[in-house]
């Protein structure tokens, strides 16, 4: 069923989609593609339509629009869900590393994960929070550091500089 998810979503992008290319995305042989096309177009998920003797065009019917409406929602609803758990995670750390007195520097790439630690810090004022750009020198940082990092890269830097530090996602990951 994970197969159907994934090709639903592939026609759902791109209704010219060949059936190799389908094959390729879906890491299946042309033959179980076959099998798993033929099968959503009885539960009524997918019409084929022969454009020529060589080629065909899958369409999404309404039912399997809805399904792959669900699939984005549960998505959706799930990232949703982890932005917060993040947020709730990034404020408790302040609370309590804070409290004991460290110093809480952020170091990662400039992706999603920052934006998100960028806007949490931001809207919490959170004056205590250090951004680091470029290679980190322990001896710049404050006498009781504590590095919050989201990447495994970042995490192996610091771990070798022994400066105490938390991945965010293992953190979440664990919860």
């Amino acid at each position: 069923m994970e197969h159907d998810e994934k090709i639903i979503g592939y026609i759902a992008k791109d209704e010219k989609i060949s059936q190799r290319q389908l094959a390729r995305l879906s890491d299946l042989s042309l033959g179980q593609l076959n099998l798993i096309l033929h099968r959503l177009v009885e539960k009524g998920f997918v019409t084929i339509e022969k454009l020529n003797p060589r080629s065909m065009r899958y369409i999404l019917t309404p039912k399997g629009i809805a399904r792959n409406t669900r699939r984005t929602y549960g998505y959706i609803k799930n990232a949703f869900k982890l932005v917060l758990l993040l947020k709730s995670e990034v404020e408790q750390i302040f609370g309590h590393y804070t409290a004991m007195g460290y110093t809480i520097y952020l170091d990662g790439e400039k992706d999603e994960i920052y934006q998100i630690l960028r806007q949490i810090t931001g809207e919490r004022k959170l004056p205590q929070a250090v951004w680091i750009s470029g290679t980190p020198e322990p001896r710049d940082m404050a006498s009781k550091p504590l590095v919050l990092v989201w990447q495994a890269e970042k995490e192996e830097i610091y771990k070798k500089l022994g400066v105490e530090y938390i991945n965010l996602l293992n953190r979440i990951d664990s919860l």
